[in-house]
């Protein structure tokens, strides 16, 4: 998976992940995972729908 986000990265994709919350909003994914995306050019966030389109139109425009 690193290999291939460093390979979109480097071909300058826009990538976008979006991290599972829990029922009580609170982040349940694997933080490290994502800080390794996040260095190979993904944005990412884990926030609740009320937040996503706000997120979602930031990063890509």
């Amino acid at each position: 998976m690193l290999a291939s986000a460093r390979r979109m990265g480097s071909a300058r994709v826009t990538m976008l992940g979006l991290g599972a919350l829990s029922d009580d909003a609170a982040p349940a994914y694997d933080r490290r995972m994502a800080e390794r995306l996040t260095g190979c050019g993904m944005q990412v966030a884990g926030l609740t729908p009320e937040h996503f389109a706000e997120w979602i139109g930031g990063v890509i425009t």
